[in-house]
């Protein structure tokens, strides 16, 4: 926990801070206002500078939720940035979140739930990577049952509000070999599920810049939703600008949704874009191999079902003078 004006720096070869194998368990537990646990946390001009080959890494941890009762909301984090909190990598500074397990069975949350592997908010906080950088969120496993939440459930791998986030000179974010088993789950207002929200965030990729999201699977069984919207990428009030080399790939992932009832409204975008989204020329936006698949889903007569590889509100401007390419993908929808 960072706070006022705190800083981590990691700079180096050969320097590693690193947080791993520790376990938390919270059982038969009743919290009568809200709920947050959060691996790393920075709040107030506190800074993370990582670089000249430095590593941070957060792996193989373990947290254990069951029989708990939240009368609040519950956070659940692994790195949280807010108010003018900052992220800096740069010169091979690398950033690895990988083999972490989350297990939670009999969850009760009177207010709203949010999960976020990356979260960065308010007031201009900062994600840099500059010179062959790099950030890595691959082989976590969540694994929940028996879920009741009574208002919004967010979640997403990274989290950007307000924030803003820089990529360039041949750095890279992967996010892959994720698994996500969801069972029993009643959200009452609505869930919200990303791969990586930007709002009110600009993004820019430039110089041979690398986002990959590939091979991750996310199983849903029994979900009770009244609202259900998912975007692997979903900008508002942002923009995404690429540069030369620049490449975003979102392939080979698997999304299965057997047996769900919805009640109002079901969307489900690979890319929604209510701003603005720029490929320059010699940069590359793919989005290839991904299998979706639904079945016996039950709605009512005023459920409205929205699926879109790629979407554009009306009135976004985008500048496509690199290469948009969309194939080989599946959507199989069965019983609805």
């Amino acid at each position: 926990y960072m706070t006022e004006s705190s800083d981590l720096t990691v700079d180096g070869i050969g320097c590693t801070t690193t947080i791993s194998n520790n376990t938390l368990s919270l059982s038969d537990t009743s919290v009568g206002g809200s709920c947050r646990i959060v691996t790393h946390y920075t709040y107030e001009d506190s800074v993370a500078w990582i670089r000249n080959e430095g590593n941070f890494t957060i792996s193989y941890n373990t947290v254990t939720i069951s029989n708990l009762t939240i009368a609040g909301i519950l956070s659940l984090h692994t790195i949280h940035h807010e108010y003018d909190s900052f992220v800096s990598l740069s010169f091979g500074g690398g950033l690895g979140i990988s083999h972490n397990t989350i297990v939670v069975n009999s969850l009760t949350v009177a207010d709203s739930c949010y999960m976020y592997t990356l979260f960065l908010e308010d007031d201009s906080s900062l994600f840099k990577l500059l010179t062959e950088c790099w950030v890595t969120i691959s082989n976590n496993t969540l694994e929940m049952s028996n879920i009741d939440i009574s208002l919004n459930w967010k979640s997403a791998f990274i989290n950007n509000e307000d924030s803003y986030v820089t990529i360039s000179n041949i750095s890279t974010i992967t996010i892959d070999n994720n698994v996500m088993a969801i069972t029993d789950v009643t959200s009452r207002t609505a869930w919200y599920w990303y791969v990586w929200r930007l709002n009110s965030s600009p993004l820019t990729a430039l110089l041979t810049s690398i986002v990959s999201y590939s091979n991750n699977v996310l199983n849903t069984t029994n979900m009770n939703m009244n609202d259900w919207h998912i975007a692997f990428i979903h900008i508002a009030d942002s923009t995404i600008t690429t540069g030369t080399g620049s490449i975003f790939t979102i392939s080979d992932n698997t999304m299965l949704w057997p047996d769900a009832t919805v009640n109002n409204t079901w969307t489900v975008y690979i890319l929604l874009a209510l701003s603005a989204v720029s490929l320059n020329a010699g940069s590359t936006f793919m989005i290839s191999n991904n299998f979706i698949s639904a079945s016996n889903i039950v709605s009512t007569t005023s459920t409205s079902l929205q699926i879109a590889l790629i979407y554009y509100n009306s009135g976004v401007s985008s500048a496509l003078n690199g290469e948009m390419v969309v194939g080989g993908n599946t959507i199989n929808l069965q019983g609805y």
